[in-house]
């Protein structure tokens, strides 16, 4: 009980202010769209304020208990390769930027990218009732899944330590609640704003709403092995290819050979990887160990995307795992979120 308590204290205090960073453009978006149709529609009344909010709250609720249930029950196997969470990043990235154009008017194609039932259950709905945006606020309040704040992701990984379906689902259900105050108040608040600034406000946040877009395509490509070209404007910028923040140790390290393995020690902190370049010999079997010293947030869930390996570290421990690089080049890790990056350096 004491850790269920545990948990919704820390969604109340940080972790709503966390996951509203994240995922406040899923939020805006549902918000902002269904304001829109109601501005354009001059035979509508007012657009609701709190209904959508609920929904969408709603909505996130069910999935992370869901969530929970299956890491409690079923540990770190059931969770998605890399790539793949990589790719829906991706595709949550490119859904978010065409709602922000369709807010803008930037063109009609965009109104596509404006989730809505089907033409016969449209009908239907318009008959019980004049709003029709209910499916897009409990679709978006479900897309938060594939966007976890790092708060969340160590609420995560203390469900997968439970190994217990129901309590892993009350972990997350304890946790998700908690950020549910934050996230109401923001958004209702907004949706007051909005009836005020009206289409001025609805530009603003469009532009919010892109950031968060940008942001999700980037990480998503981290975690899917996507290279993307660093844009610097330093002739000093060191070779580093990531975009994301790592705090950790810049100095290239040379892994120790022992007994003909190659050995590397990664200690994984708060402020990023130490150290996060290491030099490695192709062909030359390679052991990694990670450490943990307290440490909290999405750098303890360790990927390295294109050999599809994933491990999910304790707050504090130790763990490794073995490969052997075939050929020269840079092998990228990072962290779940795509936030944190390193690379090994394969030479011949």
């Amino acid at each position: 009980m004491n850790q269920l308590l545990g948990a919704f204290l820390t969604g109340l205090l940080t972790g709503g202010l966390s996951c509203v960073a994240l995922q406040g453009g899923l939020l805006a978006s549902v918000i902002m769209t269904e304001e829109k149709e109601y501005l354009d529609d001059q035979k509508h009344q007012k657009a609701p304020k709190a209904r959508p909010v609920l929904l969408f709250l709603a909505s996130k609720l069910f999935v992370y208990t869901i969530l929970g249930f299956l890491l409690g029950f079923a540990g770190s196997f059931i969770t998605l390769a890399p790539s793949i969470r990589g790719y829906f990043q991706i595709l949550l990235g490119i859904f978010m930027f065409g709602i922000a154009l369709n807010i803008l008017d930037v063109h009609p194609i965009f109104r596509y990218f404006t989730l809505q039932p089907p033409k016969f259950i449209r009908k239907y709905i318009r008959k019980q009732s004049k709003n029709n945006g209910d499916l897009g606020a409990i679709f978006m309040g479900a897309l938060t899944v594939f966007l976890p704040c790092a708060i969340t992701q160590a609420m995560m990984l203390l469900a997968v330590s439970s190994q217990n379906g129901l309590y892993g689902a009350a972990i997350m259900f304890s946790f998700i609640l908690g950020t549910s105050p934050v996230f109401f108040v923001l958004g209702y608040t907004a949706t007051r704003l909005s009836e005020k600034l009206q289409k001025n406000f609805l530009k603003l946040v469009a532009v919010l709403v892109i950031i968060t877009a940008v942001f999700s395509i980037l990480t998503g490509a981290t975690l899917a092995g996507v290279q993307i070209p660093k844009i610097s404007l330093s002739s000093t910028d060191s070779s580093d290819n990531s975009g994301t923040q790592n705090k950790g140790s810049s100095d290239s390290q040379s892994a120790s050979v022992v007994n003909g393995k190659q050995e590397v020690t990664i200690n994984l902190t708060d402020k990023g990887y130490d150290p996060a370049k290491i030099k490695i010999k192709k062909g030359v079997p390679v052991t990694v160990k990670l450490v943990t010293n307290d440490t909290y947030g999405c750098i303890r869930a360790f990927v390295v995307p294109s050999l599809n390996i994933q491990k999910v570290m304790p707050k504090t421990g130790e763990d490794s795992f073995e490969f052997t690089p075939t050929e020269a080049g840079t092998i990228s890790f990072t962290c779940s979120m795509g936030m944190y990056q390193g690379n090994f350096e394969v030479t011949d």
